[in-house]
């Protein structure tokens, strides 16, 4: 009976210390044609919708076709989904890529500006525009949109969609051309490109400057040195004059916090930044490396200003405008905040230089 039961315990702590086999998660896939995203954005500074997601999804026929944003959690979860049906395709696209702006998202489709709730997606307010292709600006929570009923530039309350604020100038002829964070310009209608007289204005309304809007041939201001925070060795690609070369950031996760400063002997007179933000030296390595989203920018008399990429293709660059030249021997650029490349969390910078 003893070994009977000396049997029955050593199974028994056999059985009880026997590796337990953990089978392994599977990875979670988001079932979409990749070449149908126009926009795979992670925002940073929001940690409940990290994913935002947004692509076409045609007819069979390519008339009419489905404009779709989806958002997934930082576990790649779904959260919410928005739709537009039955959307007839025209001469452009759809829709231009939704924007957040702290807890808000904006969308733009074929000219209908719609606010939604960033947490929920929830329907918010919207304004129909006159024009499929109108541009848009937020500056401390007014949205600014162009051609809007008889307005040239319309102010709107951003958390309800009250208007305060509307320019309009029937007597110049003018038509609004583009807005940034800083200011907005107009210019007078003509078929002489040569001849494009533009009006820069504040957001309040009051006129700054008159501006040649066709392309200047401005001369190329190159910068001497450069400094890097990191211990990259390449740091000198962003002021060789050269697209096919391009500085990659060091560090772990995507620059944030990094800086480059560049310098020059004799200060210059700079009316305009150039920069080329990411890796333009391909186009492969344009879509996989990082891109700058948002930075901080020092530049010459201490002036020192956050800017906002556009991103808006391989070897396009963005291009600063200053409506009072600054006179400048030196300039600090901070990453504040990076675009994720589809690869790798290198961010990138091909050139800099000024006009």
């Amino acid at each position: 009976m003893k070994k009977i039961l000396v049997l029955i315990i050593a199974t028994l702590l056999l059985v009880g210390c026997k590796e337990t086999v953990v089978e392994p998660e599977p990875e979670i896939v988001i079932e979409k044609d990749e070449n149908s995203y126009h926009s795979i954005k992670l925002y940073t500074e929001n940690k409940t919708i990290p994913y935002i997601i947004s692509f076409y999804d045609e007819m069979d026929d390519e008339t009419y076709g489905t404009y779709v944003v989806e958002t997934y959690d930082s576990n790649f979860e779904p959260v919410w989904t928005l739709k537009w049906r039955d959307l007839e395709k025209k001469d452009t696209v759809f829709a231009k890529k939704p924007f957040v702006y702290e807890d808000k998202l904006i969308a733009n489709v074929q000219g209908v500006i719609s606010i939604h709730d960033l947490l929920s997606g929830e329907f918010l307010w919207e304004i129909e525009t006159n024009n499929d292709q109108t541009g848009y600006s937020i500056r401390e929570g007014i949205l600014y949109v162009l051609y809007y009923g008889e307005d040239l530039v319309t102010g709107f309350d951003l958390s309800n969609g009250e208007q305060i604020f509307h320019f309009q100038d029937d007597l110049l002829g003018l038509n609004a051309v583009f807005m940034d964070s800083r200011y907005f310009v107009l210019y007078t209608e003509t078929d002489l490109l040569d001849n494009l007289n533009g009006y820069a204005f504040g957001y309040n309304g009051e006129f700054l400057k008159q501006v040649h809007m066709s392309t200047p041939k401005e001369q190329k201001i190159s910068w001497q040195n450069v400094q890097v925070s990191d211990e990259s060795l390449n740091a000198d690609m962003i002021i060789d004059g050269d697209l096919d070369t391009a500085w990659l950031e060091s560090v772990k996760g995507y620059g944030e916090k990094e800086w480059v400063e560049l310098t020059k002997t004799l200060p210059s007179l700079i009316n305009r930044l150039v920069i080329y933000s990411g890796d333009h030296s391909s186009e492969k390595n344009y879509e996989e490396n990082a891109k700058l989203l948002k930075v901080n920018i020092t530049v010459g008399d201490g002036r020192s200003f956050n800017y906002v990429f556009k991103n808006e293709g391989y070897r396009i660059p963005d291009v600063i405008e200053f409506i009072k030249p600054v006179t400048a021997d030196y300039m600090i650029l901070t990453i504040e905040e990076a675009l994720p490349g589809t690869l790798f969390k290198s961010t990138g910078i091909t050139e800099i230089y000024a006009e």
